[in-house]
């Protein structure tokens, strides 16, 4: 029925179209904030524009629109880092949504956002939310999530493992199982696609390594360490900075704990070895 085909067309016209208009508002509000600043910014955004994104959270929301307001949320999360923090009871349910939901670049959007959000407003304010976080991740780790979306859950963990680091007792103590999730992150690198996640990563692991390489969640994960250490420090599109960081963290270790770290170094393929020695 051509009347019906035109009506669907209509409709997909105007969705883009909306789509398109709130892409570009989304667009102003990280310059927004940065040229009002931070702290003027924050009340406008806190009455006028997060309401209206989150109305487009929605369930009955078109998803490419979701996205959109994600991804948007996230660039101005960069910007506002811990006045974020009140808005967290608000902003974490739509996004904890959108990454148990059906589209890829919805839940890579919103990994991205909840990291982005967990490293400005701190291991403090998000803990209560890390749980159900990390239960909503865990399915962005398996074998047929898109790249992507993957390396964002990546360092989006990562963020949380700093976050953690960085706390003063008891919040940060604890609040992520080490145990449980080390495997599955050290598995999962080097990143796939989105290499801008790849220092982070790596740092989060390099902190924990020099912060307490002997403590037993951490110790049972050295091997898997050295693995992604040696599997990045080769990779064509790893930054100087990320591998010199990797290069330091393992003389440091060897000063430490020769005897433990060089039976897994002599592991690696002779590339690897070479690459960690900073050769």
């Amino acid at each position: 029925d051509e009347e019906g085909e035109e009506g669907e067309e209509g409709d997909e016209e105007g969705s883009d179209a909306l789509e398109d208009v709130v892409a570009a508002a989304c667009d102003l509000l990280p310059a927004l904030a940065g040229a009002a600043g931070a702290d003027a910014y924050a009340p406008v955004f806190a009455s006028l524009h997060l309401p209206a994104m989150l109305q487009r959270l929605k369930p009955r929301t078109p998803e490419g629109l979701r996205g959109v307001v994600v991804g948007g949320l996230a660039e101005v999360a960069e910007r506002m880092q811990a006045r974020m923090t009140p808005h967290l009871p608000t902003l974490l349910p739509p996004l904890l949504r959108e990454l148990r939901g059906e589209d890829a670049i919805n839940r890579q959007n919103a990994a991205f956002a909840c990291g982005v959000l967990v490293e400005g407003c701190g291991a403090a304010a998000c803990a209560e939310h890390v749980p159900v976080l990390l239960q909503a991740l865990h399915p962005l780790f398996g074998p047929k999530e898109s790249p992507g979306t993957r390396d964002n859950a990546v360092g989006c963990v990562a963020r949380l493992l700093l976050s953690a680091a960085a706390a003063a007792p008891p919040h940060g103590g604890g609040l992520v199982p080490l145990g449980a999730v080390l495997p599955v992150f050290c598995s999962s690198l080097p990143p796939k696609e989105d290499w801008g996640e790849a220092h982070v990563a790596y740092r989060a692991l390099c902190e924990l390594l020099i912060a307490d390489a002997t403590a037993p969640d951490v110790a049972a994960s050295v091997p898997a360490m050295i693995k992604a250490f040696g599997a990045g420090a080769v990779h064509a599109k790893i930054a100087s900075a990320t591998r010199s960081m990797l290069v330091t963290t393992v003389a440091q270790l060897r000063a430490k704990y020769q005897a433990h770290v060089d039976p897994l170094l002599a592991a690696l393929p002779a590339d690897q070895q070479a690459a960690l020695a900073g050769a």
